[in-house]
């Protein structure tokens, strides 16, 4: 399949998108300027050298050499690539691997089970089966590697100096086809695992989403514990007598599979070099999963249960001494839509911050010191359920005592959207800036720029994967109409927090009558977080769905007369002339002084 690849023209790399037999999604970049000027091998541990070159031609059985000699170690001990005085950085080669599955999968009986399972792939495979290999090979090869779980996808990636890209790969890709989950590995990586979620327990943002978590509908993919710890993974499965390294196998043999596979490899290599290399290397990926009744690709389309219970609020106590008031309104699922970026459009109005916004009156009252609006670019908040668009209000003292007025001047300013229809000229303003940010688009570190192609591979058509966050391809004022037409109190859920979120100031507010000592509590148990929830009072529900009126002070922005819309260069002719003018005006200012 041919597949024409939009890329910036700023981008000076070449893209080549193709499949394996086995379902696999791969695309292979080479990067003209990698190596060259750079490519000074005194400089590089010559077995290691030696070892990528000789890859081509060796039997896929067979296994890499790769010791290394005290001078190349040293070099680069630091994991980092380094230029000699007067050169400039040398850029590194990269790869990543996005998995089509993420904690959205994890079973109940074991939460957090894909992030453990990420963790338990860089034990060792049967081909490289010494712990902490890949890592190793990596650090001593002027490379660094991370990895991440979401809620629907896991990622893998790496960089490493161009010329030990070929056997760091080879390392990476026997990740996903023959890993040995050692049961000797299990208890320190299930510490690391532990580790990571001990070290978010006083995150408020953290808190507050796992809040989120806890309250959903129990039917929900919303309804989940992602990060996983000791209790989820080893205290509870042991007492109910599960074995969580079949849990392990069991996932990865589900959904570790080609058609759940995406692979991103750039190097100084060509691409049909690259082409002929990733295919060696991912061509033993299973095809399908053990078990015939699985979903693939796990899509929780057909899941129609709303996450939330709205016309709700939550009241929950946070770490810092800082009040946030989030809004939080359920759509559905916008990632098919990335052409139109009909909830950008809303997120543009609706988080504005010049004159005529929410935030400029609010400020102007003393009552809010940030505002962010629109849907987080992460799996909780965006995913193939639902999306959430959420509105979050950093408040002072005085603000937390006039929140339900606050509301008010929000519902306003969506009556002012609902009432006045969607703006095309917004868009365009949108499109146009967009455009011109791609046009001039500025290089990413290798890693980073690997990831974020494969991260979207699975969501969005190949040839869109370097301009999807750029494209405002159709203008689709009905979709915006209906977005914004959901952002009413009766899809709403409200989460306050803040060190006095209890106090009677503050609850009642949502409920006469509500104090700290009649208040339903509840704990969040993974994180132990006390909350309460309060149906919020059908007056002020209805008072925010219907404005008697419209502040004067709430209005579209301006339009921007700033957009450029030329970038030719001047010529010396009219540069002179330009000169000239300003001169003059300098002139002219000088004599009137």
């Amino acid at each position: 399949m041919s597949v024409n690849i939009i890329q910036s023209p700023n981008d000076k790399k070449n893209h080549l998108y193709f499949k394996l037999d086995n379902g696999v999604s791969c695309v292979v970049i080479h990067d003209p300027e990698m190596g060259v000027n750079n490519n000074n091998n005194e400089d590089m541990d010559t077995d290691e050298s030696e070892e990528s070159e000789e890859f081509e031609d060796e039997e896929e059985d067979e296994e890499f050499e790769d010791d290394e000699d005290d001078e190349g170690s040293d070099e680069m001990s630091d994991g980092s690539s380094t230029a000699k005085k007067g050169k400039r950085q040398i850029k590194k080669a990269a790869a990543s691997v996005t998995v089509r599955v993420g904690s959205f999968s994890d079973p109940q009986d074991a939460q957090g089970l894909a992030h453990f399972l990420e963790h338990m792939l860089f034990m060792g495979s049967e081909k490289y089966p010494d712990e902490n290999e890949y890592e190793s090979f990596l650090s001593k090869s002027g490379g660094s590697s991370n990895a991440f779980t979401e809620c629907e996808y896991t990622t893998f990636y790496f960089d490493i100096n161009h010329n030990f890209l070929v056997p760091a790969l080879d390392r990476l890709a026997s990740f996903f086809i023959s890993p040995l989950l050692k049961i000797d590995s299990m208890s320190r990586e299930l510490e690391a695992v532990h580790s990571e979620f001990c070290g978010v327990l006083q995150d408020d943002e953290c808190r507050a989403q796992q809040v989120r978590s806890f309250t959903a509908n129990a039917k929900s993919p919303l309804r989940t514990f992602s990060w996983g710890n000791n209790k989820s993974l080893k205290d509870d499965p042991e007492s109910k007598g599960i074995d969580i390294r079949e849990k392990l196998f069991e996932l990865f043999y589900n959904y570790y599979i080609g058609p759940l596979i995406n692979v991103v490899v750039m190097g100084s290599e060509s691409v049909e070099e690259l082409k002929e290399i990733v295919t060696k290397m991912f061509k033993e990926v299973r095809s399908s999963p053990k078990h015939s009744n699985v979903l693939i690709p796990p899509s929780l389309a057909h899941i129609t249960v709303p996450p939330f219970e709205t016309e709700t609020v939550y009241l929950f106590s946070s770490v810092k001494q800082e009040h946030t008031v989030s809004l939080t309104w359920v759509f559905p699922s916008v990632l098919d839509n990335y052409k139109s970026k009909s909830e950008d459009y809303l997120e543009h109005l609706i988080g504005h911050e010049g004159k005529g916004s929410i935030f400029y009156l609010l400020k102007s009252r003393g009552w809010c010191t940030s505002l962010t609006a629109g849907i987080e670019d992460d799996g909780f908040c965006s995913n193939t359920n639902c999306s959430l668009f959420g509105l979050d209000l950093t408040v002072t003292d005085e603000g937390m005592n006039n929140i339900t007025k606050i509301l008010d001047y929000v519902f306003q300013y969506i009556k002012l959207l609902q009432t006045k229809g969607p703006q095309e000229w917004v868009f365009k303003e949108k499109k146009d800036l967009a455009e011109i940010q791609f046009k001039f688009l500025q290089e990413k570190d290798a890693d980073e720029y690997v990831f974020e192609i494969s991260s979207k591979m699975p969501f969005v058509k190949p040839e869109h994967i370097l301009y999807s966050s750029y494209i405002h391809e159709i203008w689709n004022p009905d979709l915006i109409q209906k977005l914004t037409n959901l952002l009413n109190p009766s899809n709403m859920r409200i989460d306050v927090c803040s060190k006095n979120s209890f106090e009677k100031s503050i609850c009642s507010q949502f409920r006469k009558n509500s104090n700290e000592k009649n208040l339903e509590m509840s704990i969040e148990p993974w994180f132990d977080i006390p909350f309460a929830k309060l149906k919020i009072d059908k007056k002020l529900l209805s008072r925010w769905e219907n404005p008697k009126l419209i502040d004067s002070e709430l209005h579209f922005p301006e339009p921007n007369p700033f957009i450029p819309t030329d970038f030719n260069l001047i010529g010396i002719q009219n540069s002179t002339k330009i000169q000239k003018q300003k001169n003059n005006i300098k002139s002219n200012n000088n004599n009137n002084n």
